[in-house]
């Protein structure tokens, strides 16, 4: 029986869900039943690991993000954090809508994500802790990462799957395998709207976060 890492790239997927309104719903995911959908019934799971940041400007976002995470912790997913940094960019006038004066603009912007899938991706091949890597990413900043465990550990699987709506035409040419992200592997699955902790306290999905009929 082959053994299965999941490497999920927090926010490429959370992206890929949030561009599309059709896709809202789906943002309380279960990603341990997620990579489930993945695989064969032949493959053990032997580890799911989350990746992602704190929008630390934003209360609310923690605060929801705080509560996703621990959902996912109780299912026995594994997140691993980067950070957020304050960067400055160049303000483009037909894209922008700032006074012309004004030629840059304050924003957030993730750091460390593909570092540290990358990482992680290569010390658990050498520690054989999987025989394959279910990465779900679209982001071709990871390739140098595939190629190095190909070149290190070449008997190691890459299984590729793209966020739901992503081509990903330059990553997929490192893979052994690709498989396609689509609607009905998010609908199957949704974590519970309501999920019970300690001390008789419940994590509750965003309203907005979960299907009507559900």
């Amino acid at each position: 029986m082959k053994k299965i890492s999941v490497f999920i790239d927090g926010f490429n997927l959370y992206h890929s869900l949030d561009k599309n309104p059709k896709y809202h719903q789906y943002k309380w995911l279960n990603l341990h039943n997620l990579a489930k959908c993945f695989m064969q019934k032949t493959e053990e799971l032997v580890a799911v690991y989350y990746f992602t940041a704190l929008a630390y400007w934003n209360p609310q976002k923690v605060v929801r993000h705080k509560a996703f995470i621990k959902s996912l912790q109780i299912k026995g997913v594994k997140p691993i954090y980067g950070k957020f940094k304050r960067v400055e960019r160049l303000c483009l006038n037909s894209v922008c809508k700032l006074p012309r004066k004004k030629k840059t603009y304050k924003t957030h912007e993730e750091k460390r994500t593909d570092v540290n899938i990358a990482i992680y991706m290569l010390e658990k091949a050498v520690a054989e802790e999987y025989d394959i890597a279910l990465l779900i990413t679209g982001d071709s900043d990871i390739i140098p990462a595939i190629e190095s465990i190909k070149r290190l550990a070449p008997s190691k699987e890459i299984r590729l799957v793209p966020p739901i709506g992503q081509a990903c035409y330059e990553i997929k040419d490192f893979a052994d395998q690709v498989m396609k992200m689509k609607e009905k592997h998010l609908k199957t699955s949704l974590l519970e709207k309501e999920i019970s902790i300690t001390g008789g306290k419940k994590l509750v999905s965003p309203k907005e976060w979960f299907p009507k009929s559900v």
